[in-house]
């Protein structure tokens, strides 16, 4: 064979080689526009569609998956792009056969993580990383199932400013840096087939309420709670940054309680009144610090007119300083009954006021 056509062959050879090496190193796929992407991903089976997505590359900026399936998770996962996550109705399941180690979850740019409807149990304790992360949000029952969770969630997140829980309290959330949060909501649901349960649920409220006790701002829901678990607030920590304090469900003691430990609180909205509240034991009662130096606003939504509601209302009234407004909205079913609003009104305004310059403001009284 002649020499040169020996060499132009090898020339060849060697740019078949180095082309086929960039187009194995390249990544085409990623370069698609997105349209083109979900295009080609409606043709897989959904279960695959979900995985294809979360083993995408460092491209992957927002993910919201929102389906019931099972998603295998591996022990050790990174999303090293993404800022959005945002999951739904999946089961998580780890492929780890044991349980001697954490899943360890990393999203170094994360900033928002949203769960809601999910099922963790199946999994091992899990870690979420998120050096950026300023929202975590979630949603979880466990109490469907009739199996204890053990595993719990932790969260390290030392910007993490606003946090969502709502839940049976089942599974626990560890939050790692919890110093940041400013805002924090927390929504405690029931199954009242789990009254087995209700003589640790005060501690897990505890251990929970403890993680985020500097916030400002509190958002406390309890559904189905204090007919079975009273002493929920019996052991509560100290919130010594709480400015906004708002509650639908509490006795009169937990209330106290509540407001003897915010000594700072500058509003207290009472979404729901307050129920078993002994009159005595306002009569009783020392006047919580910030009646004396902080609480400007209270807002009194869902007042049925009980004797206890309008005690409540009168202590505010006569002790709380430099109070600046009060909202009282009556009940709904107000609006039907034969109860004199125009004269409720009328007894309230005439209760004593230790602020002078409080105004009182009525809602819903014959339909205003």
């Amino acid at each position: 064979m002649d020499s040169s056509i020996a060499t132009q062959n090898d020339e060849t050879s060697k740019k078949f080689h180095t082309e086929q090496t960039l187009v194995d190193v390249e990544d085409i796929i990623s370069k698609l526009h997105e349209s083109t992407l979900g295009h080609i991903l409606c043709f897989l089976p959904t279960i695959e569609a979900v995985r294809t997505c979360v083993l995408s590359r460092s491209s992957l900026v927002q993910l919201v998956l929102q389906m019931r399936c099972t998603l295998s998770v591996p022990i050790f996962a990174s999303l090293p792009n993404l800022q959005n996550l945002s999951i739904s109705g999946i089961k998580l399941v780890s492929e780890s056969s044991t349980y001697s180690e954490d899943t360890i979850l990393s999203f170094p740019v994360l900033k928002v993580f949203e769960a809601r409807g999910c099922e963790w149990s199946t999994m091992q304790d899990i870690s979420i990383q998120a050096p950026l992360l300023e929202t975590f949000s979630i949603a979880i029952w466990n109490s469907q199932s009739n199996e204890s969770c053990k595993s719990s969630i932790k969260i390290f997140g030392p910007h993490l400013t606003d946090f969502s829980y709502e839940g049976d309290l089942e599974q626990d959330i560890i939050l790692l840096n919890p110093s940041s949060i400013r805002s924090a909501s927390v929504v405690i649901v029931i199954d009242e087939d789990k009254k087995n349960r209700m003589e640790k649920l005060g501690f897990q409220a505890h251990m929970l309420l403890k993680q985020i006790h500097e916030v400002e701002r509190l958002n406390l829901l309890c559904y189905k709670v204090i007919m079975h678990a009273k002493d929920i607030f019996t052991h509560l920590p100290a919130f010594g940054r709480l400015s906004h304090l708002q509650l639908n469900e509490a006795t009169g003691e937990a209330l106290l309680k509540l407001l003897h430990n915010s000594p700072n609180l500058n509003t207290l909205v009472l979404l729901n009144g307050v129920c078993d509240l002994n009159k005595d034991i306002l009569t009783s009662a020392s006047v919580p610090h910030c009646f004396m130096s902080s609480l400007k606003v209270f807002q009194f939504k869902g007042f049925n007119v009980h004797d206890h509601e309008l005690c409540l209302v009168k202590f505010v009234m006569t002790n709380a300083a430099i109070l600046e407004r009060i909202t009282i909205s009556t009940a709904f079913w107000l609006r039907y009954s034969d109860i004199d609003l125009e004269k409720v009104k009328e007894q309230i305004l005439s209760f004593p006021k230790c602020s002078s310059v409080a105004l009182i403001e009525f809602s819903d009284v014959k339909g205003s």
